[in-house]
This record gives structure tokens, C-alpha cells and sequence, in this order.
């Protein structure tokens, strides 16, 4: 009976390595200086990513489309801690998520920030473009007992690839808690740095 545990044990494990190095090899991703496959110069673990609004993010109802914010300034910080390879994608926990502030550009203000959350970016094949992922970040809206945010594994929206790479966001921000029941859109463009850059499969 022992050895069969240690079996079943031994068979589980190479199940895990299996599955492990499976969905490592489909998430391969490295953050390039030059449009290339396979890249010639990554960005590596240690990157400072700054994000930068271009023009004007707006949340709006999901269903009726009555608009709930704008934002004129808005950024998203995050420094690499994992830099991609054959078996991992890129992996950057924020630093910071501001709509508006310091300089108050946004048509509300006093939401309360409660998680920083992560992001991870995938390549998309056959391009230089990526998906944005995983932004766990979760906030509360003034007022109210209503937290909004994202689950792990939320498509947050597509990074394009360039000299300055961007971030296109169109994604639904459901309630995860309290009383509020309305989904919002969030549409904004951001710019990437450093630049250039591009998302490449390693």
C-alpha cells in the first residue's frame, strides 16, 4: 500500500510538471527593443513600465451608455519582476493607478484605490502585439459599500507593439461586492515606456 501511495504521489507530480510546463510554453512572452522573432534585445526583470493617457478614458454604463467619469490625465505604473522566457509570460505588479490625480482632470473624485493588484502580458502569435491581463486591482466608489474591480485572468485590453508601444483598453468593470449592481465600460488609449517596445513569443 505504501509503495502504491508513493506511486500515485510519483504520477501526480508528473501530471503537475506536464500541465505546468504546457501552459508555460503557451504564455512564453518577452518584452523586445526591436520587432523580431525570436528578440534580439529584451527588456528584462527590474523594467520601470509608465503608462501615460492619451486623449480621454471615459466609464460609462454598460448598457444604457450613460457616462459615470472622463478623464483627460490619467497613469498606470508598474516595475517587471518576471522578464519572460520559454515557460513564463511578463509579469509586473503596480505601483500605481490614478485617474486624474494630483492634477484632478477627472469629473469624480474621492473614489477610494483598496488593491494595487498585478498585470501579466501575453503575445499574441503571429504579431508584435500582446494582451494585458490579470489586473486585480479593486477600488470602492465614494458614498457607497460597492467595490468594483477585476478578477484574475480579466482581458483588460491589447498592447500594440511600437515606437511608442499602446495600450488599448475596452473592458467591462463588474461590482465584486456591496450593493451596486451597474457594469461599466472602460475605453481609454495609453502610451507605453520605455520605448521602443514590442511583444514577442520566446
Amino acid at each position: 500500500m505504501k509503495h502504491l501511495k508513493m506511486l500515485g504521489a510519483v504520477a501526480l507530480a508528473a501530471l503537475a510538471l506536464i500541465a505546468f510546463l504546457g501552459t508555460g510554453s503557451a504564455s512564453a512572452t518577452v518584452l523586445c527593443k526591436t520587432a523580431t522573432n525570436p528578440c534580439l534585445e529584451k527588456w528584462p526583470a527590474g523594467t520601470q513600465l509608465d503608462l501615460g493617457l492619451e486623449g480621454k478614458g471615459v466609464w460609462e454604463d454598460s448598457i444604457f451608455g450613460t457616462i459615470f467619469q472622463e478623464c483627460t490625465s490619467s497613469t498606470i505604473k508598474g516595475k517587471v519582476t518576471t522578464g519572460g522566457s520559454a515557460f513564463e509570460t511578463v509579469k509586473a505588479p503596480l505601483e500605481g493607478v490614478y485617474w486624474g490625480n494630483p492634477e484632478s482632470t477627472c469629473t469624480r473624485e474621492g473614489d477610494l484605490l483598496l488593491r494595487w493588484g498585478e498585470f501579466e502580458i501575453h503575445s499574441i502569435a503571429g504579431t508584435n502585439n500582446g494582451t494585458l491581463t490579470d489586473i486585480t486591482t479593486q477600488w470602492t466608489i465614494a458614498g457607497t459599500n460597492c467595490v468594483y474591480g477585476f478578477t484574475s485572468g480579466t482581458d483588460v485590453g491589447t498592447i500594440k507593439g511600437g515606437n511608442p508601444a499602446t495600450l488599448e483598453i475596452n473592458v467591462i468593470v463588474p461590482p465584486l461586492s456591496g450593493t451596486c449592481t451597474t457594469k461599466y465600460r472602460w475605453t481609454a488609449k495609453y502610451t507605453f515606456a520605455p520605448s521602443p517596445l514590442y511583444i514577442e513569443p520566446s
